[in-house]
């Protein structure tokens, strides 16, 4: 990162209607500005239902393909194993959502918290059970296990355990799959190989029905404690590897590692880190990759107005054979200790980020924000939340994007019994909030409408960022989204 002072837009200054410059070092950075995240939008709910006990944590991963959703129960009691954990399965059913099967590990022993993380692509599903272990190989060595839809139903194909496992390694703890590649990750945040709790990470690839150990890495500049595999995403030939801890310019400020494939094994290429780096922003708290975009979640940033731990989530673009920082995203409503980025999800244009402690009213149940790339500007453009979800629910701790819906983890939720849990799921078709007249197309009709209602204007339907004034981000929302809806 370079040193060179760059002017940002500053979203409380766009709702005000003012153009204020912030000064921000390295590379440029766009901050996100509201668009349309004036209502919140209303989701649905899925539960166990009968099926639910007490502190089965529904929710505490989630992922989608489609319209099957799968959603980890890592507390989950089953007759000959309690908290042995494992996967819901829900799939869309005559316009509902049915949960249409419970997987879980042929071998499930007690405490093995099976779905601490999952992921899935087409018809392979990869869940951690990190407490794997509590005799052998040795204690708490953790591992993933990796599932196949079939016709008959969900077919447990490989238990992966790490090829040196060590007590307490916490392998599998973060997990992730890529089906055309047929690669699967585990992650051992606390292996000990290049130093104590530096960490290292697994890969796996399948061939005729095998899944077998290609290659094991670790962080070229391994230090103690950097715990290398706190969050782990692949897509393709792509692999991010992320390390909340690391201190290159203050305290847990962390880092993201890219590696990327080559003639069959993953090379490393760049180190990721915030341009605005600073003390215990835990950038990596999260982290996804799609095609040429990574999103990275950093719970602990405050380098904005906003209040302490704010939170915040930046997006990188592969250009040529760099990897830049191209946006950093902030909610409009920010407040202390909201906590966004703690989880992240991209798909296409569009970024899902969690904020797991964020209030609703005065009340923490977590929130969770759609942010989408329109003509290269990061714009805000929905916020979600749950009225049925109470204090310390952790809306958007886990979350998931997929075509038009976005899935919400809720693991501390309460119904129908203490810390059961829950999934939300909300409908992020692209709207068109900007179109006032309705006829399908954003122009010249639409501007006047948004002229005639400038100024206070609490119900308006021109007030496209809802700060309860139709001002200059309001027109600049209508400027940049000129043209047809499609």
């Amino acid at each position: 990162m370079g040193t060179t002072s760059r002017r940002l837009l500053d979203p409380a200054a766009l709702r005000a209607g003012r153009l204020l410059p912030v000064l921000a070092y390295g590379a440029l950075v766009l901050i996100a500005a509201p668009v349309s995240a004036r209502t919140p939008r209303e989701v649905d709910r899925l539960t166990m239902a009968a099926a639910a006990r007490p502190d089965d944590s529904l929710g505490r991963s989630v992922a989608i393909d489609g319209l099957r959703i799968a959603a980890s129960v890592p507390e989950f009691d089953l007759p000959s194993a309690s908290g042995a954990g494992g996967v819901a399965i829900f799939e869309r059913v005559a316009g509902e959502w049915v949960r249409t099967a419970l997987v879980t590990a042929f071998d499930a022993a007690v405490a093995d918290v099976l779905g601490e993380c999952i992921d899935l692509d087409g018809e392979l599903l990869i869940a951690s059970a990190a407490n794997v272990g509590l005799l052998t190989p040795a204690p708490w060595t953790g591992a993933a296990y990796v599932f196949e839809r079939t016709a008959g139903g969900w077919e447990q194909r490989a238990k992966l355990i790490p090829a040196d496992p060590s007590e307490f390694m916490e392998a599998g703890l973060a997990s992730a799959i890529d089906a055309p590649t047929r690669t699967a990750i585990v992650a051992a945040r606390l292996d000990d190989d290049a130093g104590p709790d530096t960490g290292s990470v697994s890969v796996y690839r399948e061939s005729k029905g095998v899944w077998t150990l290609a290659q094991e890495l670790h962080a070229p500049d391994a230090r103690p404690g950097d715990a290398f595999g706190y969050r782990v995403a692949i897509d393709g030939d792509v692999l991010a590897v992320s390390t909340p801890a690391t201190d290159d310019v203050a305290e847990s400020t962390g880092s993201v590692y890219v590696f990327e494939r080559v003639a069959g094994a993953f090379e490393f290429r760049t180190k990721l880190m915030a341009s605005d780096a600073d003390y215990r922003d835990r950038f990596g708290f999260a982290v996804d990759v799609e095609g040429d975009t990574i999103a990275v979640g950093a719970v602990g940033d405050d380098n904005l107005e906003g209040g302490a731990d704010h939170g915040a989530a930046y997006v990188f673009k592969r250009i040529g054979d760099e990897w830049t920082e191209v946006a950093k995203l902030v909610a409009s409503d920010r407040a202390s200790l909201d906590g966004l980025g703690s989880s992240v999800a991209i798909e296409g244009d569009r970024v899902l980020v969690g904020a797991s402690s964020a209030a609703v009213g005065d009340i923490r149940t977590g929130a969770t924000y759609l942010f989408e790339s329109v003509d290269g500007a990061w714009l805000e453009v929905a916020k979600f939340t749950a009225s049925t979800a109470g204090a310390g629910d952790g809306v958007g701790a886990s979350v998931a994007l997929g075509g038009s819906l976005a899935v919400l983890g809720a693991q501390g939720h309460d119904f129908p019994v203490p810390n059961a849990g829950a999934v939300y799921v909300a409908d992020v078709s692209p709207t068109c909030a900007a179109d006032l007249d309705r006829d399908g197309t954003i122009g010249a009709t639409d501007l006047a409408a948004l002229l005639l209602a400038w100024g206070p204007g609490d119900a308006s339907p021109a007030d496209l960022d809802g700060d309860g004034f139709v001002g200059a981000s309001d027109l600049a929302a209508l400027l940049l989204a000129w043209g047809s809806c499609g």
